[in-house]
């Protein structure tokens, strides 16, 4: 699925220029190494075609990162750009993420930096602000039996129709989702994904709400799965789960009125 949404980028000449791929480490290897072949639309075996930025210490220094300032603008001599790899990039230090936001914000046309962490929310804001983030995670699948998902079919669907009060009426049906919030985040992922790529399931219901949904204009889509993304990571500190999903309901609306 992520490799459709990198495919599509690429198709369509959207490639960003600075990554972060977050996630278990090996999923996260695999993942970069298939974009890698994608974008550079080669075959062979990428490990002499990149450049690598790694340690075997809790600490990536600020050298590294200044040779790597100056390796970016050295045009490819084969392909059409070269791919820079940051792995563990949280473990750069503050002074480090500074030298290498310097660079972000003035990446020529033909350098890539993926970035690799298992936490994006120990690298700062500015760098994630500057970067596309691609969460890696197992596929998901829904129980359509299930309370959560009937729970979240009708709040949808009375979201969809544009009311913006549908949030002080269906807010008894938005609290009682908290009890299950990792789970109401995976069926909303699955969702929006599907929705991004017209996707479909073996359930009516399901799939008019994706029918629904993919009329919104892909920026938004992408939009709100990185506000889902954010959401699971504030879960993980205790975040008022019933008003995250209220904000994210709110925006969903915005994006399907544009």
């Amino acid at each position: 699925m992520l490799n459709k949404i990198l495919s599509k980028q690429i198709e369509n000449k959207e490639v960003f220029h600075s990554y972060i791929f977050e996630g278990d480490a090996e999923k996260v290897f695999e993942q970069y190494e298939t974009f890698t072949k994608l974008l550079l639309n080669t075959s062979v075996d990428i490990t002499n075609l990149l450049e690598v930025i790694s340690s075997d210490t809790n600490n990536i220094s600020i050298e590294e990162i200044r040779k790597l300032n100056k390796m970016v603008y050295e045009r490819p001599s084969e392909f059409e750009y070269n791919v820079y790899i940051i792995e563990d990039a949280h473990k750069m230090r503050e002074e480090a993420q500074n030298a290498l936001l310097k660079t972000l914000e003035d990446l020529p046309s033909y350098s890539i930096v993926i970035m690799t962490t298992n936490n994006r929310y120990k690298l700062l804001n500015t760098i994630i602000s500057r970067s596309q983030v691609i969460t890696i995670s197992s596929q998901y699948e829904i129980d359509f039996q299930s309370y959560e998902w009937n729970n979240l079919y009708k709040i949808l669907t009375s979201a969809l129709e544009k009311r913006y009060y549908m949030i002080n009426k269906e807010r008894q049906s938005i609290k009682e989702l908290s009890d299950n919030k990792i789970e109401v985040l995976h069926m909303l992922t699955k969702l929006f994904t599907d929705a991004y790529f017209k996707e479909k399931e073996d359930n009516i219901k399901y799939n008019q709400i994706v029918e629904k949904l993919s009329t919104i204009k892909s920026i938004y889509l992408e939009e709100i799965l990185l506000r889902i993304e954010q959401i699971k990571e504030l879960t993980k500190v205790n975040v008022n789960f019933q008003l995250a999903l209220e904000d994210l309901i709110f925006l969903i609306i915005k994006a399907y009125q544009e």
